[in-house]
């Protein structure tokens, strides 16, 4: 038997998907900006002098590093509630428990920006009087800033595509509608394809943004050079 592609399918629920695709893209907006607070203080606790806060921020970093974000997302959903007797609504645990995820990988990227400035740039920053505080808010983060960004467009990019896991705790995000049509055409392959075109596409514009940033980035860094 001929394999047989329904286009009209395809063409008739790719808008249709598409309007879905606000859902996915607030999920992921508020899930960045709750990971890259949980980053910026997880970085401060790796930096900090202290050796118990560090093995604190270490032992978050391996652990969700290390463990499948499917897990955690079905550890959050379903502990919360054993535990605490909380039950939350779908959208909330999504965003937590993507929240906790990129707050990791940004914790490191948030780390590797300040340890790549040079020490001597602290030093010069103390021979003009700056205190330590000063020298970081002043000096130091702002040239640590410049090369995250990069980083953190690719880490935005990743967690829009991790994004599809929340489908499995019911979140209405743009898999989760797939999920739901695909099921009641009998149309996987139409639908699937649908859905990747309209992630492609979102992904696709951030991808070239990030190599624009990049690129900036990078022609900026040889005119001081020079």
């Amino acid at each position: 038997m001929q394999p047989y592609f329904n286009w009209s399918i395809f063409w008739k629920y790719l808008p249709i998907l598409a309007r879905s695709a606000p859902i996915t893209f607030a999920v992921v907006i508020a899930s960045i900006f709750l990971g890259a607070i949980i980053g910026l203080i997880m970085a401060a606790v790796r930096l900090s002098r202290s050796k118990i806060l560090q093995f604190i921020g270490r032992i978050y970093v391996e652990i969700i590093r290390g463990v499948p974000f499917l897990v955690q997302v079905l550890w959050l959903f379903f502990g919360i509630t054993l535990f605490f007797g909380i039950n939350l609504n779908p959208i909330t645990a999504g965003i937590f428990s993507l929240s906790l995820w990129s707050g990791a990988y940004f914790t490191e990227i948030f780390r590797g920006g300040i340890l790549s400035i040079h020490q001597t740039q602290s030093y010069a920053a103390y021979s003009l009087g700056m205190t330590p505080k000063q020298a970081f808010y002043r000096i130091i983060l702002p040239q640590a800033f410049k090369k995250m960004i990069p980083p953190c467009i690719s880490q935005f990019i990743t967690t829009t595509k991790s994004s599809a896991v929340l489908s499995v705790i019911n979140v209405p995000e743009l898999t989760k509608r797939a999920d739901a049509m695909s099921a009641a055409l009998y149309a996987p392959f139409e639908i699937y394809l649908a859905c990747g075109v309209v992630y492609f596409v979102i992904l696709f514009a951030f991808f070239r943004l990030g190599k624009y940033a990049e690129k900036k980035l990078q022609a900026n860094t040889l005119q001081i050079e020079e």
